[in-house]
């Protein structure tokens, strides 16, 4: 594909209300302020432009030559649309899931409908994987927001070749701003009804002018969510950002750049506006093994209820289960409190360029970041007061990368390069924290941290990458050209199971990584190309279940015997095929782009909950382990299309087909446990099988001093998400229409708008879950739901100078 031509709208996430008399005033003074500086001011630029350059390849390129499927979202488009994080992005780019479980804590990408089975939550074991700048980005990916970025690039298909580890479906790159010469800012507020309120504000300019320049740039974010906890009466789905970044960009000479960078982000969540839905009361359909679920589309029922208060702490502290968590060196750092999200995060970078000859460059890429996160969670999303989970993170990381590339116009080019990847994760998580006794492991005391259902794995990860890396392109004609790119990597894994046995555990895999593209030129306007490529994810190492007994282990394999479960999980592959076709109609006002792929995904990486209903003191005995499953087949049709009808008027749409279907040649242990059959024909879950976009935007003068007018519509439509691989419980389509209408010259705009003004009222996620809240050893089903974003008014006013 091209690029994300429709590149409107805002994504729906769980948001809150200021009063609409605010809003009015907010908006007429902004009116006033146009009209009085309309007369000094020249219209404004209409549009967007019709071609972004992009980085894909390690190379800038038009995004109309490239060979992939790509979808790419200038600074501008991000503004029309009121872009703001990953979250808003992944509506507008059709076949991108952000999938984020019950809260921002663990926000995960999927890209062309390819899973974690179920999500992990692991930051470094990705199928797609986020970037800044190109430097891998290993925290949680609703840290990062858009005000100063340049652009963002939607890499799609295998990108292990040039991108490297984590990219087994494709890779986002967010690209930031470089600091200019002039002096110049601007600031952006926006307010929304249910208590939604964002400010933000850069400054640039030169500290030694045509040689150092300089950026810093500020954003805050306070939304009230848009529900009541019928439990206590307090608000769901709170959320608090603060950020700041800044940058410096040497340029000492001609042929010599560097852009040093630094970010930081705090998080302060409240409990999140989710909830356990289609519980027993309204199941309606028996699996083969005897287990009831609700089938078809979750309905909603029942109070939004959550404890989100856990048992004192003293009294926990108090049990003798809590001494084994309070034996290891950061237990000071972790506390008992409302359930929530707190997180900070840190990234730095420098990116160097060389032009050590005429055209011949050197590059680095150096990157480092390090975020902490805590969360606590009513594990049953009800308001019952069974137990809470809670888990500290920290995780860290540096990133080198050196290469050396040919220059761009050379009929033969080639580029070479070496990198290597040192991240840490460290887990700590304490158990489950009981209000009551329910009667699955025994009896309990209130208060009492659960041991037996899972080991409190204090996980101390490390993850060594070696990698060299490279890519030949030669133009056999002048309209056709052949190119291979391959990257050879050894990956390093290793866990320290557990802080007060020292248990440690370790694998490695080594990988050839290539990717092969014909292109063809049929004229200026019509590029066709073909590809292949293989992508990898790496060996994992089981460490919960590693840290069970002999005895235990050999209990959890005869309850599973088709799991065939080892301390080592082997790695994944995949093979993806793609054809395509970019090209530009009606004198280059209409551009279009359309591809189609299949891939074969082999031994996928299947994480499973486990319990052997009698353990070796007569209570169950669980963990979580990672499986290689059934093999999946994947393929669909992408397609872009923008259409610059006038210089006023422009359309965009964009859809994607991305079908997965589990194969029934090797088991997948939820499948056999829940249906007593090998899968065959499943899609996989929390992703669309269809999801587009389009939007319809006029821009015209008002008057001749100055003064224009804009309207926009957006429409986003995402398929129904099945909650599990079972493909029982799911959470319908959606439709969602966005309007926007604004006032802008060269300095001032303000834009009035409503999102979501049909009221959809769909789940934005749903997953498969066991009901803890009414039943004795969590033997029912029932799915974690988030609730669904309501209909929103706000007014964004924006400022150059």
């Amino acid at each position: 594909m091209v690029k994300n031509f429709a590149s409107g709208a805002q994504a729906t996430r769980h948001h809150r209300r200021p009063g609409r008399g605010t809003l009015a005033i907010a908006a007429g003074a902004l009116v006033a302020t146009l009209a009085n500086a309309a007369a000094a001011q020249t219209v404004a630029e209409p549009g967007l432009s019709n071609e972004i350059i992009v980085t894909a390849r390690k190379r800038s390129e038009s995004i109309q030559n490239v060979p992939l499927s790509i979808q790419a979202f200038s600074s501008e488009q991000l503004a029309a649309s009121n872009i703001s994080d990953l979250s808003d992005l992944a509506a507008f780019a059709p076949g991108l899931t952000l999938f984020e479980n019950v809260d921002r804590g663990y926000g995960q990408v999927f890209i062309r409908g390819m899973q974690n089975t179920p999500p992990v939550g692991d930051t470094s074991r990705e199928l797609a994987s986020v970037f800044i700048d190109g430097i891998y980005f290993t925290g949680g990916v609703s840290a990062i927001n858009t005000d100063n970025i340049e652009r963002v690039e939607v890499i799609k298909g295998p990108q292990s070749a040039l991108f490297g580890r984590s990219t087994f479906s494709g890779a986002v790159n967010f690209i930031t701003k470089t600091p200019g010469n002039t002096f110049r800012g601007s600031a952006r507020a926006t307010i929304k009804t249910d208590n939604e309120y964002e400010v933000s504000g850069n400054l640039e300019g030169p500290i030694v002018k045509d040689v150092l320049t300089a950026r810093v740039s500020g954003r805050f974010r306070d939304f009230g969510g848009q529900y009541t906890n019928a439990f206590n009466g307090a608000p769901l789905g709170e959320e608090r950002d603060f950020s700041v970044s800044g940058q410096l960009y040497f340029t000492p000479g001609e042929r010599v750049t560097a852009k040093l960078t630094a970010s930081y982000l705090a998080q302060n969540d409240g409990p999140p506006s989710s909830l356990l839905v289609g519980r027993k009361p309204v199941h309606n359909f028996t699996t083969p093994s005897g287990v009831t679920f609700y089938e078809g589309v979750v309905p909603l029922t029942g109070p939004i209820a959550q404890n989100t208060i856990p048992t004192d702490p003293a009294l926990i502290k108090a049990f003798p289960g809590f001494a084994q968590f309070d034996t290891t060196p950061d237990a000071a750092r972790f506390s008992f409190r409302q359930s929530g999200l707190r997180r900070n995060f840190l990234f730095t970078s420098l990116d160097l360029n060389i032009e050590i000859a005429d055209g011949y460059n050197l590059s680095y890429l150096g990157g480092y970041s390090d975020e902490n996160a805590n969360r606590t969670q009513d594990f049953e999303l009800s308001a019952t007061n069974n137990y809470f989970l809670s888990r500290r993170t920290d995780s860290r990381s540096y990133s080198n990368e050196l290469r050396l590339a040919s220059p761009d116009t050379a009929r033969f080019r080639w580029l070479v390069g070496v990198y290597y990847l040192h991240q840490t994760l460290f887990e700590r998580d304490p158990g489950a924290i009981f209000g009551s006794d329910i009667g699955f492991f025994g009896p309990l005391v209130p208060g009492t941290i659960l041991v037996g259902a899972g080991p409190r794995v204090i996980v101390d990860r490390k993850i060594d990458n070696y990698a060299v890396f490279g890519s030949l392109a030669y133009d056999v004609a002048d309209n056709f050209t052949l190119s291979a790119e391959a990257r050879y990597q050894k990956d390093t894994l290793q866990d320290t199971v557990s802080r007060t046995t020292g248990q440690t555990l370790s694998g490695n895999t080594k990988s050839f990584l290539p990717r092969f593209i014909a292109q063809y030129k049929a004229s200026s306007d019509l590029m066709v190309y073909a590809s292949a490529a293989k992508g990898l994810r790496p060996t994992t190492i089981n460490s919960q279940f590693a840290a069970r007994t002999e005895a235990e282990k050999a209990l959890i394999r005869a309850a599973y015997p088709e799991a065939k479960i080892d301390i080592l999980a082997p790695p994944e592959s995949i093979w993806s095929f793609e054809v395509g076709t970019k090209g530009r109609l009606a004198d280059g006002k209409l551009l279009f782009g359309v591809n189609a792929y299949y891939s074969y995904w082999k031994d996928s990486q299947d994480l499973q909950s486990l319990i052997a209903p009698i353990g070796v003191n007569g209570s169950p005995v669980g963990t979580l382990v990672t499986i290689n499953g059934t093999d999946i087949k994947a393929y669909g049709i992408e397609t872009d299309l923008a259409w610059y009808v006038t210089d006023q008027f422009n359309l965009g749409a964009a859809f994607a087909w991305n079908h997965t279907e589990l194969t029934d040649k090797r088991s997948n242990a939820t499948i056999a446990r829940f249906l007593l059959a090998m899968p065959s024909g499943q899609r996989l879950a929390q992703t669309p099988e269809t999801s587009g976009n389009f939007y319809a935007q006029y821009r015209d003068a008002l008057g001749s001093g100055g003064l224009s007018w804009f309207g926009r519509a957006e429409g986003v439509y995402v398929g129904t998400r099945y909650a599990s691989v079972l493909n029982i419980g799911e959470t319908g389509s959606s439709f969602d229409l966005n309007l926007r209408l604004g006032l802008e010259n060269k300095q001032y705009s303000a834009t009035i708008f409503v999102e979501n003004l049909l009221q959809n009222k769909t789940f934005e996620s749903l997953r498969q879950n066991a009901d803890c809240a009414t039943t004795a050893g969590c033997s029912t089903q029932g799915y974690e739901a988030v609730l669904p974003h309501r209909r929103q008014f706000g007014v964004t006013l924006r400022a150059k100078f």
